[in-house]
């Protein structure tokens, strides 16, 4: 996947199709299912249930619950009162209840996209000009099963703002006072102005991290020198890896070789120091993964991707 400005992701679209052909190309189908909450108010409401009833029941059920057997014992006790909500509703669970289309999903085809899967045609609201365009009538999990090449073109706010305010910045100040901004972004990788903004909390504006307390935690407690830490930043920062505890695991052993005392870090296994990335025997990113399949297992590159993804 790639990052766009929000407001060019049409351009975006017609760029690929001049290189690969419009014929080629399609946005990708999502199908949404039927969870817990949203089947009983549906059926409810079909039933003749008041709305009213419905919602202070429905209240009880978090929206990640998807398993009936996840349900809270007053969901329970409501339903065994009221045996053909609960039956009729438990029966269209998991079932496909919208279609609707990926939000940045391309998918690409060697040759016509019709010889390769079935295609539709529907209006893209998440596009300003609201075309008609092709659709794949498959999610990307059908796709990838057929190793098609799936595309995310991610339509992102913080490059629209950083456009501009160069625009701004040049047209104030005279033409190209910023210059070339590839250039600029490169050349600043490793300017310690950044990284004593960030040690300082001086977060407003950036992307990924001005809204989250938690990100803002782990950036005091990371004390990120280099452009390094922020893409370990980036990576803790993933709810899988908060669960285990794994941000705070590599926090301490950090502060372990920083402060000379690398010999106190244990690690479960002596091919762990060869891993990709310096992370202390933290498992942080996923070719990390991958080399653990390929170094300790024996696993081939694609094996140990297909060992990732499981």
């Amino acid at each position: 996947d790639m990052d766009f400005s929000k407001h060019r992701r049409d351009d975006v679209m017609k760029i690929m199709e001049t290189m690969y052909g419009a014929e080629k190309l399609a946005s990708i189908a999502n199908y949404g299912k039927w969870k817990p909450r949203g089947v009983i108010t549906d059926v409810g409401r079909v039933l003749g249930f008041e709305f009213t009833d419905l919602k202070r029941i429905t209240k009880y059920i978090d929206n990640k619950v998807e398993e009936w057997d996840e349900l809270p014992s007053e969901v329970v006790e409501f339903l065994d009162r009221n045996k053909m909500l609960k039956n009729r509703a438990r029966r269209l669970m998991g079932t496909v209840n919208y279609k609707g289309i990926h939000a940045s999903g391309i998918v690409i085809t060697p040759s016509d996209m019709g010889e390769w899967i079935p295609i539709a045609f529907t209006t893209d609201r998440t596009s300003e000009a609201k075309p008609k365009v092709r659709v794949s009538e498959w999610d990307m999990y059908a796709l990838e099963d057929l190793n098609l090449l799936k595309f995310d073109r991610l339509g992102l706010t913080t490059l629209d703002v950083i456009q501009q305010t160069i625009e701004l910045v040049n047209k104030n100040h005279g033409k190209d006072t910023i210059g070339d901004l590839d250039k600029i972004c490169l050349d600043d990788l490793e300017n310690k102005h950044i990284y004593d903004m960030l040690r300082n909390q001086e977060l407003q504006g950036l992307f990924q991290v001005e809204k989250s307390q938690g990100m803002a935690r782990l950036i005091r407690d990371m004390k990120p020198v280099c452009f390094n830490d922020i893409a370990l930043i980036i990576s803790l920062f993933r709810t899988a890896v908060l669960k285990a505890g794994m941000h705070t695991e590599y926090v301490n052993r950090r502060r372990l070789a920083e402060s000379g005392k690398a010999d106190k870090i244990k690690f479960i296994h002596p091919l762990l120091k060869e891993m990709p990335f310096e992370t202390h025997g933290v498992l942080i990113f996923q070719e990390q993964v991958m080399a653990i399949g390929h170094i300790m297992g024996g696993l081939t590159l694609k094996e140990s991707d297909n060992f990732r993804k499981a």
